[in-house]
């Protein structure tokens, strides 16, 4: 391996590290205990080392479909407070909103079931994986068939290792069941062979017969407290290796059962991204983002803007692929949550719900989905502040093409700000197109990258500008 790194290229190095790991240790099947990448740059500039990452982990660790990163989903989902998650979530009601999408020619991709539609309802009746027969009786599979006649996908919230006392599998299987504390909640141990099998059975029965293509798996519990009271002093840690081992085989399994199927990887916001993770799943929901100054805490999606543009900065630099959601359909909020996925958290039944604008914000989406699979260059410094701007761009150096975001903070009193952009040939001639104003602007990437001035009147306000190299 020493030798490999002296005498090797940069991607080189990391293939044929990674290969030896898995020759060295592993013949005769897959790693599924956690892996150490380590990438090797060489320059002074620190997003060339950054771009090597994310180009390396798309091509590399995340979802593939026919030699392509899988594209995240478009979803839309019923607004918390009018099903109270999904607790009041029934065939009916969820087909209907469904039609109320496709009625104001809102083009989701996926239609997406939360927290609630089980027996013994959200949060205490996690161990109950059966679908409420006085809701659902045809279970999922009439939501499912209805949504997926009208276009759509089907997404389903579940939470299999949270196990609530007196749910089903608490009763049926205590011995399957770790103890930590007094709480009502219990984790199961992934580590137990007959407990893992029973769920990747069970599971995956669930997603075939409920017609579901996207598995979405939530952890809303800390589980070091009993995997540490279930090993003796001198054994600490194994029960938390052994679970994490059965987690990725159990996501394994239902991919290998399953072509095409998703993984939207939860864990209350965010809470389970490592190479292992990412290399099987998606984050639809990288932050759980509560905001103690709303008054409805459970509208997550509508609470700040900035922790949205700060959770995108801060995020690209590492991971390409993630999501997060949008509480309306307003522009500066809309474009404060542009990732690669976007959750529609939306209340079409709204009197005054905007529904020309919504069309133009989903299409607006759709057409810039592509550049968070390129390259990614922070044009601002990070900040967490109301009195800033907050600018990144992402460049499709293969496609020739890009886009930059801009944001004015709402006590930002500073009108214009410079902005040099990133990765673009010094002698190439690039259009710009400012999308709020139609206005084009062609400009040398060396120019581009000198600087230009750009404009927000309002405050908060935003600037979507796309580009594309010009023959």
């Amino acid at each position: 391996a020493a030798e490999l790194i002296r005498n090797s290229g940069t991607a080189l190095t990391v293939r044929a590290g990674m290969e030896l790991t898995h020759l060295l240790l592993h013949p005769d099947e897959q790693i599924r205990t956690p892996r150490l990448l380590l990438l090797f740059w060489q320059g002074d500039d620190r997003m060339r080392g950054h771009n090597m990452l994310r180009r390396f982990i798309l091509l590399h660790r995340t979802p593939q479909k026919d030699g392509k990163p899988v594209t995240m989903p478009l979803a839309c989902m019923g607004k918390w407070e009018l099903f109270e998650i999904a607790n009041e979530a029934t065939e009916k009601n969820q087909i209907a909103f469904a039609e109320r999408y496709r009625q104001l020619g809102l083009d989701a991709e996926y239609f997406w079931i939360d927290a609630g539609w089980f027996e013994g309802y959200w949060p205490n009746g996690v161990g109950n994986w059966f679908a409420r027969k006085d809701a659902f009786p045809n279970g999922l599979r009439g939501l499912s068939d209805a949504v997926k006649k009208m276009g759509m996908g089907f997404i389903v919230w579940f939470e299999p290792e949270r196990v609530y006392d007196g749910t089903w599998l608490d009763r049926k299987h205590p011995d399957w069941i770790l103890r930590a504390t007094s709480t009502p909640n219990g984790l199961l141990n992934l580590g137990n062979p007959e407990a893992f099998q029973w769920l990747t059975n069970h599971i995956s029965m669930i997603i075939e017969s409920e017609g579901i293509n996207v598995y979405r798996q939530d952890f809303n519990m800390n589980p070091l407290p009993y995997w540490r009271a279930t090993d003796k002093p001198d054994r600490q840690g194994i029960t938390e290796i052994r679970h994490i081992e059965g987690l990725y085989a159990f996501w394994d399994e239902l991919l290998a059962r399953h072509p095409g199927l998703i993984i939207d990887n939860c864990a209350s916001g965010g809470r389970r991204l490592d190479l292992e993770t990412i290399s099987r799943s998606f984050p639809l929901t990288r932050t759980d983002e509560w905001d103690q100054h709303q008054q409805d805490e459970w509208d997550q999606y509508n609470s700040n803007g900035h922790a949205r543009q700060c959770h995108t900065y801060g995020l690209n630099l590492y991971l390409p692929c993630s999501s997060t959601g949008s509480g309306e359909p307003d522009i500066y909020d809309f474009r404060s949550a542009l990732s690669g996925g976007m959750n529609l958290h939306w209340n079409p039944y709204a009197a005054d719900f905007p529904v020309e604008q919504a069309k133009r914000l989903i299409n607006e989406f759709k057409r810039l989905r592509p550049f968070f699979y390129g390259d990614f260059y922070p044009l601002t410094v990070h900040s967490i502040g109301d009195d800033v701007w907050m600018a990144y761009q992402f460049h499709r150096e293969d496609l020739g093409q890009g886009m930059f975001l801009a944001f004015r903070r709402p006590n930002n009193f500073e009108l214009t700000a410079r902005l040099k952009l990133r990765g673009l040939l010094p002698s190439g001639r690039y259009e710009l197109s400012f999308e709020d104003t139609g206005n084009k602007q062609t400009f040398t990437g060396e120019a581009l990258a000198a600087g230009i001035d750009v404009t927000i009147e309002p405050a908060p306000g935003s600037l979507l500008v796309t580009y594309h190299e010009c023959p």
